[in-house]
């Protein structure tokens, strides 16, 4: 409160009790900006002290973004699980057909076909050099049930 009486008597000099002060201060400008000084050091303590309404919402939205990234990265993990699980059954049902028929040449399960297909024409991307879904681990377990190999 010291600073707005200061401020307020620095812009109205004729309302202080005493006129030589306000005199004083006239002729002597170091004292002027020394109080000056004060009145701003007065003033930003008072808005340090502030509560700052933006911050309180842009905390909200870090930790949506936050919450949504762990959202998307748990999800993300639970696809990988499932294309996991269904690349794993589809090879176990390819492994189950070679040893019933002794090959690989699918017939009469259209799916398993399809599968299959897919399966080389990633694994002839990978040769090449290009960036596939099929990882290495895979496609070595495509080749020693001897389902793909170079000439696919």
């Amino acid at each position: 409160m010291l600073w707005l009486w200061l401020i307020r008597h620095l812009r109205h000099p004729s309302r202080l009790p005493n006129q030589s002060l306000v005199r004083r201060m006239n002729r002597n400008l170091t004292a002027r900006i020394l109080i000056l000084l004060l009145c701003i050091l007065c003033l930003a303590r008072v808005i340090a002290f502030q509560p700052i309404p933006h911050r309180k919402f842009c905390t909200r939205v870090t930790v949506t973004v936050t919450q949504t990234g762990a959202l998307l990265a748990k999800k993300k993990v639970q696809e990988e699980q499932a294309n996991h699980d269904k690349w794993l059954s589809s090879f176990e049902r390819l492994a189950k057909y070679k040893d019933t028929h002794g090959t690989v040449d699918i017939t009469n399960d259209e799916e398993l076909k399809k599968w299959l297909d897919e399966q080389r024409e990633q694994y002839q991307w990978m040769l090449e050099g290009k960036k596939v879904r099929l990882t290495r681990k895979r496609a070595t377990a495509l080749e020693r049930l001897g389902a793909v190999t170079e000439s696919f």
